[in-house]
């Protein structure tokens, strides 16, 4: 397919144009490509996330004519891809070139890791970090078979003509800026597409733990210094043939405060930061204490970042609190067995134990987020049970944040399950969202630690000397919550009940008597699942069903 830009001009109103889409929450992908093309090709922002409605792989009719009329007069269409909204991301693109019939280009993690799929659906794949490559392509789109030398698959009538992929792009500091404007940004709002410039439209991060609005995003690392099983870092390490440290690349401080000025800048309205690094803490000691003092003196924001119990120090966590972070995600996962033995993440319970304590030192400064995976199959029920009793030791006040555990097919971990049928071809586990533990109920009820996965459900959110997440933390006040009231009609649960005057709800829930008759009437397992209020975190009181 040909673009209708003509190649060659030098007329700025002749320039090509771009839209870039992306379907998903975190518009960094789309932002950081606009950076690049700015002042040699045009180009219009387009964030299509649905947020915490109901996830759907297709948009409405009404949708689909909104962004069709929008980038009608673009020469390009190019989508950020990943795993659990590719079918969104290739309904769309189908759509839109029938419509506007001009040229689909894909990149992003799924376009790398998957570019047989993508090509089925666009013209050219971006199969390498596209900051550079995107530009070189558009510019020399009419040539490009004979001109691309590498980072692209290019579809040419039934033939696919695959080029070598680049390696990474080491330093960071040298690529262009992102383009933090909101002037060509667009995104859906009670399902209508608004540029968000208007300050009646102006944008917040619709995330399931984050309670601020007037949020805005950014990320100064490429890459993790984990590999887990689970994760799409470990197939770009093997990819990109990076096994050492060399595949985590870093902003230096002097960029990361540049570019915050810029994006505070452009958005005036905004009160709160996300840090959104894989792990924010990967960094050295040195590195963190310059950071916290530009950062206090040129920013100013509040902040949320993510670490991991390996990287964590006093002295980090010191000077990232007196930054200005706020609020700390910490990547726990699971007990020591199954973070070592199936998702290869080297992490004692002893070692999280001796950070949650060290943590809790500051818990009067900032509120501790942990993150929990759930609903692994390849989990045993004893395996769950110990994440739970690890979870009891950690001291208050802190909030459970859980996680379904959502495979790609190329994951080292799904293919593992595959090869030991622990996943079917039926399995929800690739497409289902990892927020959203009702959506796919009745498939994880499959799972022989079905019951113990439940209660790890029950107990997000904040745990406090008087509440477990959702359940009251004693058992006397069980029999006043709500959802728990219609089984105290049955004599056999009220006399186990009874019987276990001492226990705190936690322990009687997972004694073996309980878990029994529980596990035995699943209706009511669903009863009370459905009947739970919604999970409520520590930051600003902000509520979030799961």
């Amino acid at each position: 397919m040909e673009s209708r830009f003509c190649l060659g001009s030098v007329n700025k109103m002749n320039r090509a144009k771009i839209a870039l889409i992306t379907t998903h929450q975190i518009d960094l992908g789309i932002r950081t490509l606009a950076g690049s093309l700015k002042g040699e090709i045009d180009y219009i922002l387009l964030n299509l996330s649905t947020g915490n409605q109901e996830f759907s792989h297709k948009y409405s009719e009404q949708v689909i004519d909104q962004v069709s009329d929008l980038i009608k007069d673009c020469d390009f269409i190019g989508f950020s891809a990943i795993d659990l909204y590719f079918q969104r991301a290739t309904n769309l693109a189908q759509q839109l070139k029938k419509r506007l019939s001009i040229p689909v280009i894909f990149g992003g993690i799924h376009a790398i890791m998957y570019p047989e799929e993508c090509i089925k659906y666009a013209d050219a794949v971006c199969i390498g970090e596209g900051d550079i490559s995107l530009k070189e392509l558009i510019l020399n789109w009419e040539t490009r078979y004979t001109t691309m030398k590498a980072n692209f698959w290019l579809k040419k009538g039934r033939k696919i003509i695959k080029l070598p992929r680049e390696r990474l792009i080491k330093d960071l500091d040298r690529l262009p800026m992102p383009d933090f404007s909101f002037d060509k940004y667009f995104a859906l709002y009670n399902n209508r597409l608004v540029n968000i410039r208007r300050r009646k439209y102006r944008p917040h991060l619709e995330h399931h733990q984050i309670g601020h609005k007037n949020t805005i995003i950014y990320a100064s690392d490429r890459g993790c210094p984990n590999s887990c099983s689970y994760c799409y870092n470990r197939n770009l390490r093997e990819i990109f043939r990076c096994p050492g440290k060399e595949y985590l690349r870093q902003k230096s401080v002097a960029r990361i405060i540049t570019e915050l000025k810029k994006l505070k800048k452009d958005s005036p309205w905004a009160d709160f930061l996300n840090l959104m690094n894989d792990d924010t803490a990967a960094r050295s000691e040195d590195e963190i204490r310059a950071f916290s003092k530009m950062y206090k003196k040129e920013i100013r924001l509040p902040f949320y970042c993510m670490v991991s119990p390996q990287t964590i120090t006093d002295n980090k966590i010191r000077n990232l609190i007196a930054a200005g972070c706020v609020e700390l995600n910490v990547g726990i996962q699971t007990n020591e067995t199954v973070n070592y033995e199936i998702y290869q993440r080297f992490t004692s319970d002893a070692l999280i134990l001796s950070r949650v304590k060290l943590l809790n030192k500051y818990c009067n400064k900032i509120k501790l987020f942990y993150d929990f995976i759930i609903n692994n199959p390849g989990e045993t029920e004893e395996q769950t049970v110990r994440t739970i009793d690890l979870i009891k030791q950690i001291p208050l006040p802190f909030d459970v944040v859980t996680h379904n555990l959502c495979l790609g097919k190329g994951s080292a971990l799904y293919q593992r399950f595959k090869k030991q049928g622990i996943i079917t071809k039926h399995s929800k586990i690739f497409d289902s969202d990892y927020h959203d533990f009702g959506k796919n109920i009745n498939e994880h009820s499959h799972n022989d630690n079905f019951y113990v996965n439940l209660i790890m459900d029950w107990i997000s959110g904040l745990h406090s000397k008087k509440m477990i997440g959702r359940l009251p933390r004693e058992k006397a006040e069980l029999k006043y919550f709500k959802p728990f009231k219609p089984l105290f009609g049955k004599s056999d649960f009220r006399n186990l009940f009874n019987e276990s005057d001492e226990m705190s709800t936690l322990d009687f829930l997972l004694s073996n008597d309980v878990k029994h008759y529980l596990k035995e009437n699943p209706k009511i397992l669903f009863k009370i699942r459905v009947s739970l209020p919604s999970i409520v975190y520590s930051n600003s009181g902000h509520c979030a069903t799961i």
